[in-house]
């Protein structure tokens, strides 16, 4: 029962725009939430019965380590920054939502986070990945194929129009149109897909999220079904530049990227080069510090390009992030608590961001949606300060790292390359680059991508152990 509620909720993680219950916040609209608060509250159910009764030796008792290490310090530099603005926390207040409240419900989304990743954790062990993992993510891209097929046809078409309407009117029961003042025509225009997601950049980011599973069920099927998951694979770019979004573009950009390094440089089917391998990152980490350092250097240019452009989305986001960043400035330690962006929104908007008539319709309309930052760096950088973005990455880069360096490890005792690695490495830096341009935490594959990838790094050094390895 459990193992099957996970796997449907992995398919229904596309399913973000549903009714759901007001209390879990920014959770409330994603209709996987439900299927895998039910599975947690099973899973920890089953394990402390198992751990009250006999013993069982298929329960994983080691290499838990890293998932409480990886929460504990979240949760503690949380409390850490909640105990600095503890006042303001207390007594804020914006457009009619208090501060408190909102520090409660953004940090129930990283505890439900950490709950999922432990399933993940639990029901990953190295024989059922393909039935937890990659099935249900092929049937949630074939579904969003679909639909998206439909949804572009009815774009032209009338008799399309007829059969996509009454699915959309199923799956978007909160209408993307209602909170951005778009009709369906509009959008036609702009040519964005958003299948069953809420809007076009969730639809990228789901999509982002599964390129590098169908590869690795490509990669790794038997000759029968390499066809279907090569389709599936293809799909998956293809659901990317429908939806095209900044997201998308990052995404896919950033998965060719690392799925290349990974084959030719740092995983390739024989042993890397060394030498090789420590060069390309030199090249990769100092290419990274240029680009940083001729944004700094350029950004007043981008402000005014920006501001002169006629696009108010840009406006939006770069207004959103540099908001965020000036937070930053003001409070640079811990910033000014977990949820806090929009309480302090006010005080350090440019006001060059007052141009786009989205900001001013957040700051004074009650029923507007919350304002967002647009970034998980710039939201990190003004709720948490350096504690937070040292935090973040730190979380997946060494997951990514440790992940590739006991592939490596197993690699040169075996003989053998893991496939699984793949996936799980390039998830990794999909959720540091999806971060770019996505501040939300609620995006279930990031948490399972932390349980698989603490599960691969069980599952293998079990195995290396055996093999006096380690």
């Amino acid at each position: 029962m459990t193992k099957k509620l996970f796997i449907l909720g992995v398919i229904a993680i596309p399913f973000t725009g549903v009714y759901g219950f007001l209390p879990l916040g920014e959770l409330q609209n994603v209709l996987s939430v439900y299927l895998f608060l039910v599975t947690m509250a099973l899973t920890f159910a089953s394990r402390l019965h198992k751990q009250k009764g006999e013993s069982d030796l298929h329960i994983k008792r080691d290499a838990t380590y890293l998932l409480p290490k990886i929460m504990l310090l979240t949760l503690l530099v949380i409390g850490v920054s909640f105990l600095l603005n503890f006042s303001d926390i207390i007594h804020g207040e914006f457009r009619g939502r208090t501060a408190i409240e909102k520090y409660t419900t953004s940090t129930m989304v990283v505890l439900y986070g950490f709950g999922l990743a432990y399933v993940s954790y639990y029901l990953g062990d190295e024989n059922s990945w393909r039935e937890i993992i990659m099935w249900p993510i092929a049937i949630s891209v074939a579904i969003c194929a679909f639909v998206a097929g439909l949804e572009m046809l009815s774009w032209f078409s009338a008799a399309a129009e007829s059969i996509y309407m009454p699915i959309s009117n199923i799956v978007h029961m909160i209408d993307y149109t209602e909170n951005h003042v778009q009709t369906m025509a509009d959008m036609a225009d702009i040519g964005r897909a958003r299948s069953v997601c809420y809007e076009p950049p969730s639809l990228a980011n789901f999509a982002g999220f599964a390129w590098p599973w169908m590869y690795a069920g490509f990669r790794g099927a038997k000759p029968k079904a390499k066809p279907l998951y090569l389709i599936l694979w293809a799909l998956c770019t293809l659901l990317i530049l429908a939806a095209w979004s900044r997201t998308s573009a990052v995404l896919l950009v950033g998965n060719i990227l690392v799925l290349f390094l990974l084959r030719f440089v740092y995983l390739p089917p024989k042993t890397p080069n060394p030498v090789f391998y420590k060069a390309t990152s030199a090249v990769i980490l100092t290419s990274i510090f240029s680009v940083v350092a001729v944004f700094m250097f350029n950004i007043d240019a981008m402000i005014s390009y920006v501001v002169s452009g006629d696009s108010v989305s840009n406006i939006t986001r770069f207004a959103s992030m540099a908001t965020g960043f000036r937070m930053f400035l003001g409070h640079p330690l811990a910033g000014y608590g977990f949820g806090q962006y929009g309480f302090h929104i006010l005080e350090y908007m440019p006001g060059w961001g007052y141009y786009s008539w989205e900001i001013s319709t957040w700051l004074v309309t009650p029923t507007a949606v919350w304002p967002p930052v647009f970034s998980i760096y710039a939201r990190f950088a003004a709720e948490l300060g350096l504690l937070g973005l040292v935090l973040w990455i730190g979380i997946w880069f060494g997951l990514a790292r440790s992940i590739w360096r006991i592939t490596l490890i197993y690699q040169n005792a075996t003989g053998q390359m893991l496939l699984l690695a793949y996936p799980l490495i390039i998830s990794c830096y999909g959720v540091l680059l999806s971060g770019l341009a996505f501040d939300s935490l609620r995006t279930p594959m990031m948490w399972i991508t932390l349980g698989l990838g603490c599960c691969y790094l069980h599952d293998v050094r079990s195995r290396l152990s055996k093999l006096h390895q380690i």
